[in-house]
């Protein structure tokens, strides 16, 4: 009788014991976590002698380092003609890119972040305006 006892408590509790298991850990959402994008000209006048720089960094909430191709296009304020296009990598930090010279003019220099498809991490874009002066 007490051999009996001990396998039906047995078969009652293993069942249960199954049924308990740790939570599942969710990964986060593509593209949830907001991030800002600064891009500032060392000068927002220069001769036609000096390459534009332009110091570039993307902020996230916390201490999050997002990695991104940027996109960069350089067009003429004056007809909206694309002057240069091009792209880097940014990885981290604030990145110094340096630009050929440019003609005399009005020009606008847009960046475009754009992470991976399933990055947590949202795509963003700033813009600077430069002048070139003779």
């Amino acid at each position: 009788m007490k051999v009996l006892t001990g396998l039906v408590s047995a078969l009652l509790v293993s069942p249960s014991a199954l049924m308990v298991m740790p939570a599942a850990h969710a990964d986060p959402y593509p593209h949830t976590v907001d991030t800002t994008c600064h891009a500032r000209l060392q000068d927002s006048t220069i001769t036609r002698r000096i390459k534009p720089q332009v110091a570039f960094r993307i902020t996230t909430q916390g201490n999050a380092t997002p990695n991104a191709r940027v996109g960069i296009r350089i067009s003429r304020d004056s007809n909206e003609r694309t002057v240069l296009r091009t792209s880097r990598y940014y990885s981290g930090g604030t990145e110094n890119w340096a630009f050929p010279r440019l003609k005399a003019g009005r020009y606008t220099i847009v960046f475009r972040a754009q992470t991976a498809a399933r990055s947590v991490y949202k795509n963003c874009s700033d813009a600077s305006f430069l002048r070139v002066t003779r």
